[in-house]
């Protein structure tokens, strides 16, 4: 298919669906990469920083265990130790329950090892914690105080190990998140901003192509009538598409050629009459001196009736005088034999 032979109606419209592709390229483009970018996000706001923060309400709760078994070690008001056993308890629901949100979220080998991991720290320590709040309830303090110190430290420090291990990864999760989240940032920008680049580039190359495929012949279009207006008719016009201005100066061709011939055809008509008034001007000339001639001779001619005219009176003159002495000779000759 040669764009040049296409209408120019087709020639705007396959330029303006280009561009139109182009744009419809860009928008599926960055919608996808903001969409990757938005997978991105949601992965750390919806799955990875959920679980951090129940590893740290699990880390919390911890720390508040290991406050109010001091607490227990140190009061002595009933209602005080009431409250601290209470909290323990209800920071053993809220671990539990943490554990639990853990437990059905994480899915990749890494993490689920560390929380088996930080599953078997928990049930140690919750031995030993159900041993502590035991023998504190029976108010031997200081059998509670070297079970604190033997016993529940050195599992609740590999507690908080276990429990560290999980909040490193899953923070080191949510940094890698976020620095895939940057990138893909980073990459769709550039994307954006390259196709942005090339729509432009593309766009003024065919607006350019397509203006010189319209103007370019209207203008050839132009001179050839400027000149057949001059009345120059010897344009070689070259027809190379056949769109529609393609069509106009195939007509303005034919026209030319046209005018051509019918000037050459009068030109011809215009030398056969200049030839013809030639010879007719000679013939007149000839005819007129012909005529002269003929004066000349009718003159000479009417001289002659003139003399032949006098001579014909003179001798009927001579003639009517001879017949008058031929009567008077008969007088005569009657008188003369009457003597």
């Amino acid at each position: 298919m040669n764009i040049k032979n296409l209408k120019i109606g087709q020639k705007l419209g396959l330029s303006f669906g280009i561009i139109v592709s182009l744009l419809l390229l860009m928008s599926i483009i960055a919608y996808l990469c903001v969409d990757e970018l938005n997978n991105d996000l949601d992965l750390t706001n919806k799955d990875r920083y959920p679980k951090t923060v129940q590893a740290h309400i699990i880390k919390d709760e911890l720390n508040e265990t290991a406050r109010n078994m001091s607490n227990i070690l140190l009061m002595t008001d009933a209602e005080t130790l009431k409250a601290e056993y209470a909290n323990m308890d209800q920071s053993a629901i809220d671990i539990t329950k943490a554990v639990e949100a853990l437990d059905k979220t994480i899915t990749s080998k890494r993490a689920r090892e560390d929380l088996d991991a930080l599953q078997a720290a928990r049930k140690e320590f919750l031995a030993v914690r159900t041993k502590f709040v035991q023998v504190s309830r029976e108010g031997n303090k200081e059998e509670a105080l070297s079970l604190l110190l033997k016993e529940v430290r050195p599992v609740q420090i590999k507690y908080f190990d276990a429990l560290d291990k999980l909040i490193g990864y899953q923070a080191s999760l949510m940094d890698q998140s976020s620095k895939e989240a940057e990138v893909s940032a980073a990459q769709t920008e550039m994307l954006v901003v390259g196709l942005t680049i090339a729509a432009i580039i593309i766009s003024g190359l065919l607006a350019f192509i397509t203006t010189r495929l319209i103007t370019r012949p209207m203008n050839q279009a132009v001179e050839l009538a400027n000149k057949v207006a001059g009345g120059d008719l010897s344009s070689d016009i070259q027809v190379t598409s056949t769109d529609e201005t393609g069509q106009l100066l195939l007509a303005l061709k034919g026209m030319n050629d046209s005018l051509a011939r019918i000037v050459g055809e009068v030109r011809a008509g215009t030398d056969t009459i200049a030839t013809a008034s030639s010879q007719i001007a000679a013939g007149n000339m000839d005819l007129s001196s012909r005529t002269e001639e003929q004066a000349g001779s009718l003159e000479e001619t009417a001289s002659s009736m003139e003399e032949l005219t006098s001579t014909v009176k003179h001798n009927a003159d001579n003639a009517r005088q001879a017949n008058q002495l031929a009567v008077s000779a008969s007088d005569v000759a009657q008188k003369g034999g009457m003597l």
